[in-house]
C-alpha cells in the first residue's frame, strides 16, 4: 500500500475498532439476542443483493422489522422481547457498518489491479500542464501564506462559541469577504502571467455553455414521454398531471425560498443557521423520504425524517451522540420553516419510470 492507502486503511480501521467494541458490548449484554440469532443476521449479510432485496420487500409489505423478517426466514427462533429486538437492530446495523468499511478497504487498498492509485495518477497527469502553468504564473510563497491565513481563520470561525452556539452562515460569508483580496491576487496573477491557462478556461466555458443550447437537446425523449403519458388511462393521467403540477409549484417555491435566503445572508441583518441551497434541500428531501425499518418487531415503516432515525444518525462510531450546539427539534423547525415540503410523485414514478429508464438506456 502507498501512503494514501495506508491513511485510508488506518482511519477506517479506527472506525472498525470502535464499532467492534460496541458489538462485543451487545454480545455480553444479558438481554442480547442468542448466538443462533446473531449468526442468522450475519448469514443474511452474505446473501446476494437479490435475496436481500426480497427480504426488505417482505419486511415493508408485512410491516415487520428487518430483524424479525430475517429471523422468520431462518432456522433461528424469531422470538425477541422489546430489549432483545432493540439490541438485535443495533447489532445488525453495527455489523453492516463493519462490513462496509472492510469492503471499502478491500476495494481502495487491496484490490488488484490498484484502481485508486491509477485514478490518482491519471488525474495528476491530466492536470499536470495546468499545474505547471499556474506554478510559473503565481508567487507560490505568498499564495501558500494566504491559504494558511484563510485556514487559520476558518478554524476559528468553525469552533463553537463559549455559549455552545454554532457559527452562522453570515460568519462564513464574512470570512470569505475578508479573504477576497487574496483570491483576487491569485486570479490576477494567473490571468496576467498565464495566458495559456486563461485560454483553457475560456474554451471550457464556451464548450460547456454550448451544451445548454436548446438546439443541442434532442426532443425525442420528451416526445416519447408524452406518448407514454397519452397511453395511460384517463384517471392515471389525471393523477400524474396533479403530481407534475405540484412538483412544478414545489420547485418554484424552493428556488424562491433559496433566493430569499441568499438575500438575507448578503444583507447580513441577522444570524442565519441554515443557508440557501435548492440542491441541498432536494438532497435533504431524498434523505427524509428514504424508507427505514420499523423500530419495533411489528410496526409502520419509518422514513429518514422520523425523529428516531435522525436521533440515531447523530450517533458517532463510538456510540456517543454528536452535539452540534443545536437541538434536533430546533434544527428540524429551522429547516421546515424555510423549506417547502416536497409533494409526492409516487404515481408518476410508478407509471412512467420504466419507460424513462428504457429511454435513458437507449440514449447511451
Amino acid at each position: 500500500m502507498n501512503l494514501m492507502q495506508q491513511i485510508v486503511s488506518t482511519v477506517l480501521g479506527w472506525d472498525k475498532k470502535e464499532l467492534r467494541k460496541r458489538l462485543e458490548k451487545i454480545e455480553k449484554d444479558k438481554d442480547a439476542p442468542s448466538k443462533e440469532q446473531r449468526e442468522a443476521l450475519k448469514e443474511w449479510m452474505d446473501q446476494s443483493r437479490q435475496e436481500q432485496e426480497e427480504t426488505r420487500k417482505r419486511s415493508q409489505d408485512q410491516s415487520m422489522s428487518i430483524v424479525s423478517t430475517i429471523l422468520s426466514l431462518s432456522s433461528a427462533s424469531p422470538d425477541l422481547n422489546e430489549k432483545q429486538h432493540k439490541l438485535a437492530l443495533e447489532y445488525l446495523s453495527l455489523s453492516l457498518a463493519v462490513r462496509d468499511r472492510n469492503k471499502i478497504i478491500d476495494v481502495l487498498c487491496h484490490h488488484s489491479p490498484d484502481h485508486l492509485t491509477q485514478a490518482v495518477r491519471d488525474g495528476v497527469s491530466a492536470y499536470e500542464p495546468m499545474i505547471r502553468q499556474v506554478h510559473q504564473a503565481v508567487d507560490l510563497s505568498a499564495t501558500v501564506a494566504d491559504f494558511q491565513a484563510f485556514m487559520d481563520d476558518m478554524i476559528k470561525v468553525a469552533k463553537p462559541k463559549k455559549d455552545g452556539k454554532p457559527p452562522s452562515v453570515e460568519d462564513f460569508v464574512h470570512l470569505l469577504h475578508s479573504h477576497m483580496g487574496a483570491s483576487h491576487r491569485f486570479i490576477h496573477q494567473v490571468a496576467k502571467n498565464g495566458p495559456e491557462v486563461t485560454q483553457w478556461f475560456k474554451d471550457y466555458v464556451h464548450k460547456a455553455s454550448a451544451n445548454f443550447r436548446q438546439e443541442h437537446t434532442s426532443p425525442s425523449i420528451f416526445d416519447s414521454l408524452s406518448t407514454a403519458f397519452d397511453g395511460l388511462k384517463p384517471d392515471e393521467q389525471e393523477k400524474v398531471r396533479k403530481e407534475v403540477d405540484a412538483s412544478a409549484k414545489y420547485l418554484d417555491e424552493l428556488y424562491a425560498s433559496s433566493a430569499a435566503r441568499i438575500s438575507d445572508v448578503i444583507s447580513n441583518k441577522a444570524s442565519t443557521p441554515y443557508g440557501p441551497g435548492a440542491y441541498l434541500a432536494r438532497w435533504q428531501e431524498l434523505l427524509d423520504s428514504t424508507l427505514v425499518t420499523p423500530e419495533t418487531a411489528k410496526g409502520p415503516v419509518r422514513k429518514g425524517a422520523s425523529s428516531s432515525v435522525k436521533q440515531e444518525a447523530r450517533r458517532d462510531v463510538d456510540g456517543e451522540i454528536k452535539e452540534s450546539g443545536v437541538e434536533l427539534k430546533q434544527a428540524d423547525k429551522i429547516v421546515s420553516d424555510k423549506t417547502p415540503a416536497a409533494p409526492s410523485a409516487e404515481m408518476t414514478i410508478k407509471l412512467l419510470s420504466p419507460k424513462f429508464r428504457e429511454l435513458l438506456q437507449s440514449a447511451k
